[in-house]
């Protein structure tokens, strides 16, 4: 894992989590907490304060797939320049071979035009 209290820094920037932390002095063991927009809950505890950021890391990287999935692609296109521009240039070509004339003020052309960078993109 990277370092856990960076990713930690980065989960709580993403706006959708907050974070608390607290000493439990009836355990003796730290908590950290994340409490995502929909309620969910995750919680990471330990004697140390660095484990407990681990594990909750950890666990809620692994309850979220899809968060983990968009930060691993975000880091292989902010660290592979090649990735990152074959992304681009097959998204330009897309949108200059199906929509180089569309009326952009169109929601129906906006929505066709995501879907098929989504479809280019993931192949969904």
């Amino acid at each position: 894992m990277s370092d856990p209290f960076m990713c930690l820094v980065s989960i709580i920037s993403s706006g959708q989590v907050s974070q608390e932390a607290q000493f439990n002095r009836v355990t003796g063991e730290f908590e950290v907490i994340l409490r995502e927009a929909d309620g969910r809950v995750v919680m990471g505890t330990s004697k140390s304060f660095g484990v407990a950021v681990e594990r909750v890391v950890e666990e809620w990287s692994r309850s979220n797939e899809f968060s983990a999935a968009r930060r691993t692609m975000a880091k292989a296109l902010r660290e592979d320049e090649g990735l990152r521009y074959g992304y681009i240039a097959n998204v330009a070509m897309l949108l200059y071979d199906h929509y180089q004339d569309a009326d952009w003020s169109d929601a129906d052309v906006r929505n066709g035009a995501a879907h098929d960078i989504l479809n280019k993109i993931f192949g969904s």
